[in-house]
């Protein structure tokens, strides 16, 4: 949403963000042990599809070779697996390996052995660097990142894991530096938040995850106690939607907490084809000026719009839209400009150069 003269407008891939969000988490599913087999081998067809998977697993020494034993019986190896709560320094990770993998972590809180740690495992087929300047460890934050770069599109991988016992607001504050400092897409985020969706508690944390383009892919509950309700306080966050295959549950558990995994294309994204019947938009200062007083005309004053009737305002959005920058496709045929014979002067140059005193006819 912009506000402009206190009128929020919405932007059309706004609108689409909605849809595709709510598909996004409509199609997050539990999947049992034969069922993610097959997902996983379907989709790694393709050797440009990355799997990660999570799982705050509640200690190594208690719970990491009945974890190991479960992911080895999968048919295709997994691309890299977070896990949160190892409660080891990182110089003791080599006393947990994984075959075929590589290993990072990072050190757990002095004071407490139990209840904090987060370590990486990178299969060794692929290129990564460690980021040290995106890991750290504090009572409220704890992360761990890499680059995997031999791939089309190279990933920014991170896991995390929030103590409970910390400050909620300094925790929100760190994360949201991290957010600061990454990429603005190809970012894929695993951790345990313990923010839980289902409540209206997690607002802020929800607020700065969309706030930096982050959007979450799990939406059922992620963590199990007896004698309490579930919960969704684990997941996956992305700032980039397009490359998701697959996101959900893996019903074998060590822990509390279920399993979560995601599936990415990485190949390079194809260039589109130029396609000369696709709409056209002039968004010139004139055609602005005449949407804003169209958008007061239309809204200030009249229907209150909520989510009932969202998709009402939504499409008026649309169409003032179109009527007010959609460029006719025969307008584009018959015009005989060009950058040599009749260069194209827009009236929003034309009021620039106005603006700046510079006379009209040194840019022709």
């Amino acid at each position: 949403f912009t506000v402009v003269d206190n009128i929020t407008i919405v932007h059309l891939d706004e609108i689409e963000d909605v849809s595709e969000i709510n598909e996004i988490h409509k199609s997050c599913k539990n999947y049992d042990h034969k069922s993610f087999k097959n997902l996983i081998k379907l989709y790694h067809r393709n050797g440009q599809n990355l799997t990660g998977i999570f799982n705050n697993i509640d200690g190594n020494a208690a719970n990491f070779d009945t974890f190991v034993t479960e992911i080895s019986q999968y048919s295709h190896p997994l691309s890299f697996i977070g896990l949160a709560e190892t409660n080891i320094d990182a110089n003791l990770k080599d006393l947990y390996r994984i075959p075929g993998y590589l290993s990072e972590y990072t050190n757990k809180l002095r004071d407490k052995s139990k209840g904090s740690g987060v370590g990486i495992y990178i299969n060794e087929s692929l290129t990564y660097t460690r980021i040290d300047k995106l890991c750290m460890c504090t009572p409220n934050l704890e992360s761990v990142f890499v680059s995997i770069t031999n791939v089309g599109r190279p990933q920014t991988v991170g896991v995390l894991y929030r103590p409970p016992g910390g400050s909620d607001k300094d925790a929100l504050h760190e994360f949201e530096s991290l957010l600061n400092q990454v990429p603005d897409r190809n970012v894929i985020l695993l951790g345990d938040f313990n923010f839980n969706l289902f409540n209206k508690g997690s607002a802020s944390f929800e607020n700065i995850l969309y706030g930096n383009n982050f959007i979450p892919l799990i939406s059922l509950a992620t963590h199990h106690k007896p004698g309490c309700v579930p919960s969704l306080i684990d997941n996956i966050l992305t700032n980039s939607t397009d490359n998701i295959v697959s996101a959900g549950l893996l019903d074998t558990r060590v822990s509390h907490h279920s399993p979560i995994f995601c599936i990415l294309e990485c190949s390079m994204p194809e260039e589109p084809e130029l396609d000369p019947c696709k709409p056209k938009y002039d968004y010139c200062e004139s055609n602005m000026t005449k949407f804003l007083e169209d958008i007061q005309t239309n809204f200030c004053g009249q229907v209150c719009y909520n989510v009932e009737n969202f998709e009402i305002f939504a499409n008026k959005i649309k169409l003032l839209i179109e009527e007010n920058f959609l460029i006719e496709s025969e307008s584009f045929k018959k015009s005989k400009r060009n950058m040599i014979a009749n260069p194209w002067i827009t009236p929003g140059i034309i009021a620039s150069v106005k603006k700046k005193k510079v006379p009209t006819a040194t840019l022709r």
